[in-house]
């Protein structure tokens, strides 16, 4: 992960919208309430998130990334990626037809063909520690998942909080503790 420059939480927020906006789970009266939707800024998916610890900022992932990256600790997600919270293995898992059953990926190719059709996606909003050492996706899993499948880009423009491990290990949705350890024993 290359960090570009120094953002802002209101720029994630803006980013935030942005994607919510692009995505056909919301009517449109709905999309500017997305945020409250999902707790913003300390119910839900942000309980106990580290929002006063992290410093957002503009940063690219590449391809070499993907092995670091990994869903919040959602059912859905965790089903889908054999309880492993990799992109990679959901992908996987797609392809061969052994997702759990009740995981409907139309969402997911839907965006696979934006893709091919070279269509421009909102950034994806990641957060991790100093070291880089995991990438966890707060908002973008399925777009994240599709580039998995498209094929990773070189350069992929996010969104991306850092936070001492600590303080994210503490956070409700943080990834499964057996997946994080086994990524922070890897070289």
């Amino acid at each position: 992960m290359e960090i570009a420059s120094v953002s802002s939480e209101e720029e994630m927020i803006a980013e935030w919208l942005l994607a919510e906006g692009d995505s056909p789970r919301y009517t449109q009266g709905a999309r500017t309430k997305a945020l409250a939707y999902r707790g913003w800024p300390d119910r839900m998916l942000f309980e106990s998130f580290p929002r006063e610890s992290i410093t957002w900022h503009e940063a690219v992932l590449g391809p070499d990334d993907l092995e670091r990256v990994c869903y919040i600790r959602s059912v859905g997600w965790v089903g889908v990626s054999a309880g492993t919270c990799r992109p990679t293995v959901a992908v996987d898992r797609l392809r061969r037809g052994t997702a759990p059953p009740d995981f409907d990926p139309t969402h997911i190719f839907g965006i696979v063909e934006r893709l091919e059709r070279g269509d421009v996606l909102p950034r994806i909003i990641t957060l991790g520690p100093p070291d880089g050492s995991i990438v966890i996706v707060l908002e973008g899993t399925a777009r994240i998942t599709a580039y998995a499948c498209h094929g990773f880009p070189d350069r992929l423009p996010v969104i991306h909080g850092i936070a001492e491990l600590e303080l994210l290990r503490k956070w409700r949705y943080f990834p499964l503790a057996r997946v994080l350890d086994h990524t922070l024993s890897e070289p």
